[in-house]
């Protein structure tokens, strides 16, 4: 297990990297987006000073701007643009020694073409400068339409065209049809699989066993009240199986339950434990960091995802629930029906005699028996066992379903 990936576990790697990647994209293309409209707002911006600064001249307009100010109505954001455009005219007229009346009209006309600079920077040649001051009502709305519309034209090589050239191409992950879904792969399996059935059983166990509620392992579970998990693969064997047969020999105040697991179950719930090592090489180091990263943020594994309410109310999906995610470890619920029944449940049959049928059956095997005790009792009473119980007794139960789906759990 530390070379090699079961089937879903290579799956679920596989995914984390695609979700990784089209994150990262879209990150892109959300930082791509905010500088076009950073660029739109700057343009807005330009024109709305160039056409100041034309009809009242660069210092009227720094005084305008100067009143305008003390407004403390105004946004943060209006605040911030207006003492831009305020810095930006008294840096490009030399500071406030250039703004006199007697030097106003050559200020104003070294505004301008600094202004027209910034305008073909954004846009483009001149002429197109030309027809947005000509087509454009100075609004947020214009300035889109203008840009969508002149965007295929060769005189449009400007950076804010470029921007928008590059936007066209790419699309959002989430708007795409991609969508990772390693519930569609759970039935898939491979030669590894074959080869670390153990391994599956004991991760099953795991969960089955509700192992997960009180330990934690990076990346799998989050339960806080046992010893972590994450490294158990590092310790001595013995001593992990011997906590798991009786987990009051060494502390007495132990909250661990003992589960009288028999013996195939223990060698199963040992390999997964030893298997738990923390990295190996069945990951890559990066990976492993960026699988870990999204679980400590609170990525949910399957078993944390929230149930839908049709889920929740089907009462078939609720038991199968309770009987293979660690409900059934602690807690106790009737209602589970099996195709094996007793053999007169085919017959007519009343109450009284499917009662003393029951009571038969329950002095022969009492829920407490043990499992040697169980073989005994067996292979005593083998013929009457064959004539009182049959495995058809109904079909389609529900516990033939979860054996099916879920094998060994019960």
């Amino acid at each position: 297990m530390q070379c090699h990936q079961v089937t879903a576990k290579a799956i679920e790697t596989a995914g984390s990297k695609i979700e990784f990647l089209t994150q990262n994209d879209d990150n892109r293309i959300d930082a791509l987006q905010k500088a076009f409209n950073k660029d739109q707002e700057t343009l807005l911006s330009t024109l709305e000073l160039k056409s100041s600064v034309s009809k009242i001249g660069v210092l009227e307009t720094v005084n305008q701007l100067k009143t305008k100010l003390k407004d403390y109505s105004l946004t943060d954001k209006e605040r911030q643009l207006m003492r831009a455009n305020l810095d930006f005219l008294t840096m490009s007229v030399g500071g406030s020694d250039g703004l006199r009346h007697e030097n106003a009209q050559a200020a104003s006309d070294l505004v301008l073409m600094k202004l027209n600079a910034s305008l073909e920077d954004l846009l483009g040649k001149k002429e197109l400068v030309d027809k947005l001051e000509k087509d454009s009502n100075l609004s947020g709305k214009d300035i889109g339409e203008f840009l969508i519309k002149y965007q295929n034209e060769s005189a449009a090589s400007g950076f804010i065209f470029k921007k928008l050239k590059k936007l066209n191409t790419l699309t959002k992950t989430s708007e795409k049809t991609f969508k990772f879904d390693n519930s569609n792969f759970k039935n898939s399996s491979s030669v590894v699989d074959s080869l670390v059935q153990n391994f599956q059983r004991g991760e099953q166990l795991y969960v089955v066993q509700a192992c997960y509620a009180c330990h934690r392992i990076a990346g799998v579970s989050r339960g806080g009240v046992g010893p972590e998990l994450t490294e158990i693969g590092k310790g001595y064997p013995w001593a992990i199986k011997d906590k798991l047969v009786f987990p009051q020999r060494t502390l007495q105040n132990s909250a661990m339950p003992n589960y009288h697991l028999d013996h195939p179950e223990l060698q199963d719930l040992m390999t997964y434990l030893l298997a738990q090592t923390g990295s190996g090489q069945a990951v890559g180091e990066i990976a492993h960091k960026l699988l870990l990263k999204d679980w400590e943020e609170g990525k949910k594994t399957a078993l944390e995802k929230p149930l839908s309410s049709a889920v929740v109310h089907d009462l078939k999906n609720s038991m199968t629930i309770f009987a293979t995610e660690g409900c059934a470890a602690c807690h106790r619920l009737k209602g589970f029906e099996s195709d094996v029944g007793f053999t007169i449940e085919k017959e007519k049959y009343t109450f009284d005699s499917l009662f003393k049928t029951r009571q038969w059956f329950q002095e022969l095997v009492p829920e407490s028996i043990i499992g040697s005790r169980l073989i005994q009792v067996i292979e005593k009473n083998l013929t009457e066992f064959d004539e009182r119980i049959s495995n058809d007794v109904r079909t389609g139960s529900i516990l033939e379903e979860i054996e099916k789906n879920f094998p060994e759990t019960i």
